[in-house]
């Protein structure tokens, strides 16, 4: 089973694809003697600013001591908890060692990657977003999405936001994923202000259990089963994701997600007047005879519990039609499909799914754009 990546297991730290990050103190960019002078002071657990770290921070600092890149590397891109603990000047010099000639970022999600794959294309995305509709009207933190009024008021519009946040982090180098990531949760932490309450981390971890979940159905349903080494690569990135979030109590292997999976379904999922309210919404904006489609997607993408709570009916005779769903692509007639099957406001943002993985990344860090609206 592959490991989760980008943890501090070793000596020398590594990058998503576990090749050792650059050492910027070889050929260009010599950093560890220009700050030599605050090794001292950073044992004894003080920034070179003269700001006390905390022992996670001092722990970090202490596994890093090497090569001044490695310890902000990892402050900045793979733990955003320790973030602040470093000054302005050594978030500074790590901007200053991004733009080094030569210099590489690695992509947060390898290329060729199944999660790529999955991603980016734009109708097993609608696939993960048609199943986690059902999870997120059963959920019983449902009252946070009526709290904000943007999913209820426009939940098709909604799930193109999302869909695009999950596409810039999948399809982007490690540094940007990290800067949408601190959007996403500065925009729930807006929220949680607004409201005077926190979202519970049970509903974090809920979120993030269904886009896996859905990922592997959506791929499942309209190409094959993931093997396991795709299935612990899938649980790998959204564990990234879900650590970038802040999330707590992450299970350390796609094992042991399976198991808190199951008991997450079991807990936190219940019809409630939440429940008929976002449905309804579901079939104002998808009008009747699209809704109903959707509730047979539904039924054949979600677990048997989930089912069973929505009283949806047995859509099996599906199944063999979303087999022959790539012979249609091959034979030209996805457009058309799209447009009988999708909204006519909605089909631009539909097809603008799949441009993604073909558009080619910059070379430079940072500059991939991301949508203005955080999902909240």
């Amino acid at each position: 089973m592959v490991a989760p990546r980008n943890r501090v297991d070793d000596e020398r730290p590594t990058g998503s694809q576990g090749r050792p990050i650059p050492d910027p103190t070889c050929g260009a960019g010599r950093l560890t003697c220009r700050f030599s002078r605050g090794r001292v002071n950073e044992r004894a657990g003080i920034s070179r600013c003269g700001r006390s770290r905390s022992a996670r921070q001092q722990l970090l600092v202490a596994l890093t001591q090497s090569t001044f890149w490695y310890k902000v590397r990892l402050a900045v891109v793979m733990d955003p908890m320790v973030r602040e603990g470093f000054c302005n000047e050594e978030v500074a010099e790590a901007h200053r060692t991004l733009a080094t000639p030569g210099f590489v970022v690695s992509d947060f999600v390898r290329r060729g990657s199944v999660v790529r794959r999955i991603w980016g294309d734009g109708d097993m995305v609608l696939l993960v977003f048609a199943g986690s509709a059902a999870e997120f009207a059963l959920n019983r933190a449902v009252d946070w999405l009526f709290f904000t009024g943007k999913l209820p008021s426009d939940p098709i519009g909604r799930l193109f936001v999302t869909a695009g946040y999950a596409q810039h982090i999948v399809f982007a180098d490690e540094l940007t994923a990290a800067r949408t990531l601190d959007r996403i949760r500065a925009a729930h932490e807006g929220v949680e202000r607004q409201r005077g309450q926190r979202i519970p981390d049970w509903a974090h971890r809920d979120v993030l259990y269904m886009l896996i979940d859905y990922s592997e159905r959506a791929h499942a349903l309209l190409a094959r089963p993931l093997s396991a080494d795709e299935q612990s690569e899938l649980y790998d990135v959204f564990y990234r994701v879900g650590t970038g979030l802040r999330i707590p109590d992450l299970p350390r292997s796609y094992t042991e997600w399976r198991a808190d999976r199951e008991r997450h379904l079991r807990r936190d999922l219940l019809c409630s007047d939440g429940t008929e309210a976002l449905y309804a919404q579901y079939r104002k904006h998808l009008g009747a005879w699209r809704y109903h489609l959707m509730l047979r997607a539904q039924a054949i993408l979600a677990p048997e519990h989930v089912r069973g709570l929505l009283r949806l009916e047995s859509a099996e005779w599906l199944r063999p039609l979303a087999r022959l769903y790539p012979m249609f692509i091959r034979a030209g007639l996805r457009s058309i499909l799209q447009r009988l099957l999708i909204p006519a406001q909605y089909l631009p943002a539909v097809r603008g799914l799949d441009n993604l993985a073909s558009r080619p990344r910059s070379r430079a860090p940072g500059i991939l754009h991301t949508p203005s609206s955080p999902p909240a």
